[in-house]
């Protein structure tokens, strides 16, 4: 039930992280004259007066912003800011957590900020505030995923951590299902858009994570052994156990200094820094072909809100096989293995989308995007499946140097 209470948080960070896909988009316009549909490429040749947005200036900020032509480059800044917000954020809260702030404290924080934050850019006047709150916002969401998944996984034995692990990508694919209805809901209006996956962080900081318990593990290590002793005793209760009357705690880490010390001892670790350096490679690959695919899926030529349902929903069973195969495989190899058939489904994609433009060249302009755009279809559901998998055991292997850090 902890762990489940506490996975909840992921819901509204996949919102938050993906949501640019609806408010970033590239809306449809018109010929005012014939009422036909016209592209992007053809009216940085037009007057304003020619032509118009078919569902009106506060769609999309593309829309509200003119961000065409010669402004077109500026659609992608918002979404690059936020990742490089979320990569200085995720170091900080980093070390609030392990510190003296706790897990608890630094997923109510992040909680806060991130409601504050994205109801900011809500009000946002233009393009550069925009990009400059969609940065504040990625850095103090960072927290949301890492605490989360640490508070889930240290209340639970090493047999169980990397089913208990996955809750939290169960509660992301989740957000990120929800998105298509909230944004089909709200397609006249990306601030209010907005506004809605602001008010989702906020009620859970304030009525849901209240019942959450801090880390005992982190509890003991901070030399708080009664209160560690407290929460073991409440969670023990929940399973409708009860811990034996005999049991005392004893800190893990002896003749221990400060803090500072102790951070760099551990980075003095040969094989723990080798091991972190070899996860974040494999997060950024997994993460730049994951991401890359979602926040394009406006380029499959297709159904926004139908395509990003469908990607959503063959995420569900990438989580149950990926819960599976982590009760009877190691992490390692499974990593490793759903890496090269990811791998390997990308390279399929690039031939064929070669293959198939070539082929498409005598036919007819629309006839060819069509092809392509539906080549990258069926190769984004495949690597998305694999990916999705193999990031989460990226993530479980994070948490694990969470507990090295201890």
């Amino acid at each position: 039930m902890h762990a489940l209470l506490v996975s909840i948080a992921w819901t509204f960070d996949a919102q938050t992280t993906l949501v640019s896909i609806f408010s970033d988009a590239q809306p449809a316009a018109r010929l005012l004259a014939t009422g036909a549909i016209v592209e992007g490429s053809l009216m940085c040749g037009m007057s304003t007066s020619e032509w118009e947005w078919v569902g009106g200036k506060s769609d999309t900020i593309v829309s509200e912003w003119d961000l065409i032509c010669q402004h077109k480059f500026l659609v992608a800044l918002p979404s690059t800011l936020f990742f490089i917000g979320s990569l200085f954020g995720s170091g900080v809260y980093g070390y609030l957590a392990d510190s003296w702030f706790g897990r608890k404290k630094t997923l109510f924080l992040s909680c806060l900020l991130t409601f504050v934050t994205a109801l900011a850019i809500s009000f946002a006047p233009n393009i550069w505030v925009y990009a400059f709150l969609r940065f504040a916002n990625g850095f103090f969401r960072s927290g949301i995923g890492s605490c989360c998944i640490v508070l889930a996984t240290e209340v639970v034995g090493k047999k169980w951590r990397g089913q208990v692990g996955q809750y939290g990508f169960f509660f992301f694919t989740l957000g990120f299902l929800s998105l298509p209805l909230m944004g089909y809901l709200e397609r006249k209006s990306w601030r209010n858009l907005y506004r809605i996956i602001s008010v989702l962080p906020l009620g859970y900081a304030l009525f849901l994570l209240p019942f959450a318990y801090e880390s005992p593990r982190w509890l003991l290590v901070k030399g708080r052994n009664k209160e560690a002793m407290v929460v073991l005793k409440k969670l023990a209760r929940l399973n409708g156990k009860q811990l034996p009357a005999e049991l005392s705690l004893v800190d893990p880490i002896q003749g221990r200094d400060d803090q500072t010390s102790s951070s760099e001892n551990f980075w003095k670790t040969k094989w723990a820094v080798k091991r972190i350096v070899m996860v974040m490679m494999a997060g950024f690959g997994s993460g730049f072909v994951y991401y890359g695919i979602q926040l394009n899926a406006e380029n499959l030529n297709f159904n926004l809100y139908l395509t990003v349902a469908v990607n959503a929903m063959m995420e569900f069973p990438a989580v149950f096989i990926g819960s599976f195969l982590l009760g009877v495989m190691n992490r390692r190899p499974l990593f490793s293995n759903s890496s090269y058939l990811a791998g390997i489904s990308c390279l399929l994609c690039a031939v064929l989308s070669l293959q198939r433009v070539t082929k498409a060249m005598p036919l007819r302009k629309e006839r060819e995007r069509d092809g392509d755009g539906g080549c990258k279809g069926v190769a984004a559901d495949w690597t998305l499946t694999l990916f999705r998998v193999d990031s989460r055991y990226q993530f479980t292997f994070k948490s694990d140097l969470n507990y090295i850090r201890i």
